[in-house]
């Protein structure tokens, strides 16, 4: 059984040993926004390493804080 979360800026989900990770339409990121994505990502993994795939499609903006954040 695959492991599943989502919140409302982005789905992660584990298949075959590979973390999916992918942004729902039109997100603007914010440094708000990206704190909490990157704490549910972090929870979600559970301390395991996973290589990801990550679709960045659904982003509209990214601000300036939040890339210097990630």
């Amino acid at each position: 059984m695959d492991e599943f979360i989502q919140n409302e800026f982005a789905e992660f989900w584990i298949t075959n040993g590979i973390l999916f990770f992918i942004y729902k339409p039109n997100i603007i990121i914010t440094l708000k926004t990206a704190k909490k994505i990157v704490e549910d990502r972090l929870q979600f993994q559970n301390e395991r390493i996973y290589p990801v795939f990550c679709d960045m499609r659904g982003i509209k903006v990214i601000e300036k804080e939040a890339r210097l954040f990630c």
